[in-house]
């Protein structure tokens, strides 16, 4: 069983459409006001990481640290290129 939200479902350019990242948003915000943190850290890796964020953090705590977090990589992809991680390790 996938532990993805409904919502994370991708549109073919690879981004969540305005509706799912308001939904998710939405969750987000209904998740804190019940101090349900749980659910708040899971949902927040589904909130794709800004690409310069993801960028700086791989060059500071590298390749590994990001998988591993499970941080939603996607608009960085689309930015760097699908190989922007295995470029931290050449740099």
């Amino acid at each position: 069983m996938s532990t993805q939200p409904e919502i994370y479902a991708y549109t073919r350019d690879g981004g969540m459409t305005k509706e799912q990242y308001d939904d998710l948003h939405a969750r987000l915000d209904a998740a804190e006001e019940r101090g349900d943190t749980e659910e708040y850290d899971r949902l927040l890796h589904f909130v794709p990481l800004e690409p310069t964020i993801a960028k700086a953090a791989g060059n500071t705590y590298g390749k590994d640290f990001l998988l591993a977090a499970g941080f939603d990589l996607t608009e960085a992809d689309m930015v760097f290129g699908k190989g922007w991680l295995d470029e931290l390790d050449e740099e």
